[in-house]
């Protein structure tokens, strides 16, 4: 071996411990960081249940039964489902989550199907899902979008809302009176874009999506827990339970809208579903910031 491969191999054996140190070290901070980040996060959501405990236990114990339910309920992926719920994007589904298991005993016989055919509704449901889905607009609605968007990835126009109509917003067909039906406005995805795993926090009705204008590809589709419904092979019409943990897709180069409808339950007690949104949706008028938290634009 000559002198500069001896000083090759010399040096190497100088620098490599020195090299796997660094190599060592940058994980362990990385790690160290992800630890505390973490850690912030449970203390945040434990602390006022700790705090809650402390003044009126009864109340804790309900809020944590109640969550697990909300977890336990997907019945799949509980840990990666319990880490969203409770420690991303759950906090408001949680806080309502005594008065959303309240409506599901209200609700029996009718049981929570979580994904639902326009079968499972009675006949006066079904009618007034089919006069505002297949009696929409598309065109007129989707031009009015383009009239109206700006830069944002994921507009919605609203016409309904909590069982009010938006006076920004003008469509005789959505904006009569209907007995079932309480939120009725039209989501755009443009192209590339996608939303993140999330849960809806009222569960006082059913959300029914259903796309208007060119079916775009099989990228664009819907995720509700672990159940895919993509729009060009599955058919315009999809029903679900929002509380549920659900994510959409559109991995295409087209829009892709939809009519998103908010029916009642099906129930015994309709009147008493129906004043809850009401009610719910008063307090959202009157608290402009509840708003805020949401990534889509409201038009």
């Amino acid at each position: 071996m000559d002198t500069q491969a001896l000083a090759n191999v010399s040096l190497n054996q100088q620098v490599s411990p020195v090299l796997a140190t660094t190599a060592i070290a940058e994980p362990s901070k990385q790690s160290l960081r992800n630890a505390w980040r973490y850690t912030k996060k449970v203390v945040k959501r434990v602390a006022p249940l700790l705090i809650v405990g402390v003044i009126y236990p009864p109340l804790a114990i309900v809020y944590v039964a109640c969550g697990l339910y909300e977890v336990l309920r997907h019945g799949r992926d509980r840990a990666a489902i319990a880490h969203h719920f409770f420690l991303v994007n759950g906090g408001l589904t949680w806080a309502l989550s005594p008065m959303n298991t309240l409506i599901d005993i209200l609700s029996l016989p009718f049981v929570n199907k979580k994904i639902y055919k326009l079968s499972d509704f009675p006949k006066a449901y079904q009618d007034e899902i089919r006069q505002v889905t297949e009696g929409c607009p598309a065109e007129e609605i989707i031009a009015e979008v383009h009239r109206r968007r700006q830069a944002d990835e994921r507009t919605m126009m609203i016409y309904k809302w909590y069982g009010f109509n938006n006076a920004g917003a003008s469509c005789s067909q959505f904006q009569k009176k209907f007995k079932y039906i309480q939120t009725i406005g039209v989501s755009t995805f443009y192209p590339q874009t996608k939303t993140s795993k999330h849960f809806g926090w009222l569960r006082a009705g059913v959300r029914v999506l259903y796309n208007i204008g060119p079916a775009p590809s099989e990228g664009a589709h819907i995720v509700v827990n672990g159940t895919k419904h993509t729009w060009c092979k599955d058919g315009p019409l999809f029903m679900f339970d929002d509380t549920v943990v659900h994510q959409s897709f559109n991995l295409t180069d087209m829009e892709r809208h939809c009519l998103f409808i908010d029916v009642l339950r099906p129930s015994y007690c309709p009147m008493l579903l129906r004043s809850l949104i009401h009610f719910m949706g008063y307090v959202w008028t009157r608290l402009p910031f509840l708003g805020k938290h949401s990534n889509w634009r409201l038009i």
